[in-house]
């Protein structure tokens, strides 16, 4: 789900605009002072690149699955001491 909402998130999406980006204008507006208000900016920024990332992290795990599960099939223990 995760995934799904992160790797849908352009700046055009219906998420980004109806929901992520009301959400953060909102506790913008709300918070006092100019130190807080930069420290959201880097917070929400972070957060859209981390559900980011998470559409990945499927992708990188079946690839070590894969890779793990062909070394395996190859292993051979005695491959230069053959009797």
């Amino acid at each position: 789900m995760i995934a799904e909402v992160a790797e849908k998130m352009v700046f055009s999406s219906v998420i980004f605009l109806f929901l992520f980006l009301p959400i953060v204008l909102g506790c913008h507006y709300l918070l006092p002072g100019r130190e807080a208000k930069k420290s959201l900016a880097r917070r929400s920024q972070s957060a859209v690149l981390c559900l980011q990332a998470l559409s990945y992290a499927g992708v990188l795990a079946l690839l070590l699955v894969d890779i793990l599960h062909l070394s395996a099939a190859s292993y051979v223990p005695f491959i230069y001491f053959q009797f």
